[in-house]
């Protein structure tokens, strides 16, 4: 659980979450996200598109584990930069500066 303080009138559902220690929004958590990415085949080289990527760790996951191009599309701006801070971290470079892609290796 982080320290964020969060206005429940404004704050998305997904900044909710986040705020109590979640990074993977989604039914079935990481182990389903991991089926789901093994089911898909990702080969090398390939990119692939993630629509609302949020936070941005299915891209990381997807660029460090398939070795693919991720392009990532997010239309809040909050998680836009926290995304790009997260892949940052993660040792990936940015390739887009476009607001809405997060990420584009």
């Amino acid at each position: 659980m982080t320290n964020t303080i969060l206005n429940f009138q404004t704050a998305t559902g997904h900044e909710v979450l986040a705020a109590a220690g979640k990074k993977y929004l989604r039914p079935g958590g990481r182990i389903a996200t991991d089926k789901l990415f093994q089911l898909a085949n990702f080969q090398p080289g390939e990119t692939v598109l993630e629509l609302g990527s949020s936070f941005g760790y299915s891209a990381i996951a997807l660029a460090k584990s398939y070795d693919v191009k991720v392009v990532g599309v997010e239309k809040n701006p909050d998680s836009v930069a926290r995304a790009r801070a997260n892949i940052c971290a993660a040792g990936l470079e940015i390739k887009s500066k476009s607001l809405k892609v997060i990420f584009s290796t």
